[in-house]
């Protein structure tokens, strides 16, 4: 019966114990690439306010999960374009991506629930919590 046991496990591909989702993500990372690339989708804006504009450098952040990737997109509006935007989480995780033409950003961060994200780009710093 053990045997029996045995070889329908070596079918599926799985080990005793093992549970589908577990075996998924196994057969997956033989196959697929650790992160394969995003498509990026467009960002929310945020609302615009009659407050006067800041001078100098500045930024926004957001946050918003993304439970496809298990990940946050961190949602960049500053006023400097072309320059690298960096979001780092109060759980170390970091992650650049370069602000476009506008000064807008779209960073992939694996940070945690809770955590304090600080960005900066440019010489301007902001931050959110995931």
């Amino acid at each position: 019966m053990i045997a029996a046991e045995e070889n329908s496990w070596n079918e599926t591909g799985m080990t005793p114990g093992q549970t589908v989702s577990t075996a998924e993500r196994d057969l997956c990372g033989q196959y697929l690439p650790k992160h394969p690339p995003r498509p990026r989708p467009p960002a929310p804006h945020p609302s615009p306010t009659n407050a006067p504009a800041p001078t100098g450098a500045h930024c926004t952040a957001t946050a918003s999960y993304n439970s496809a990737y298990n990940d946050y997109d961190i949602y960049v509006y500053s006023n400097e374009p072309n320059q690298p935007a960096t979001a780092t989480a109060s759980n170390g995780a970091t992650q650049t991506y370069y602000t476009d033409g506008t000064g807008y950003a779209d960073i992939y961060l694996y940070a945690a629930p809770g955590d304090t994200v600080t960005v900066t780009v440019g010489a301007a710093t902001c931050s959110t919590s995931t």
